[in-house]
């Protein structure tokens, strides 16, 4: 916790909601101050829809858990994918 205290961190956050229909992504300065105190600023938020290929693996998925590991690794890429498309500076 020592390395954040008055020091602001760019953190990129990922989230693929309920929906299955594509990945948030949203980068944000946080700190956190010696009070303990939290401030973020956020630099630029994106969504990128996911293709109808990743979504028919997702909803495979749900059905049967055999595609998990199948599911784990187009999925990996594919947020590999599209951070670098917004966030390869």
């Amino acid at each position: 916790m020592e390395l954040l205290i008055n020091k602001f961190k760019n953190i990129l956050g990922l989230m693929s909601g309920t929906s299955m229909d594509g990945l948030d992504m949203c980068l944000s300065k946080v700190s956190i101050m010696k009070d303990y105190s939290f401030n973020y600023e956020i630099i630029n938020f994106n969504y990128e829809k996911f293709d109808n290929n990743t979504i028919e693996l997702i909803k495979k998925t749900i059905n049967d858990n055999a595609y998990l590991s199948d599911l784990s690794n187009h999925l990996g890429k594919k947020f590999t994918d599209m951070v670098k498309k917004y966030y390869s500076k």
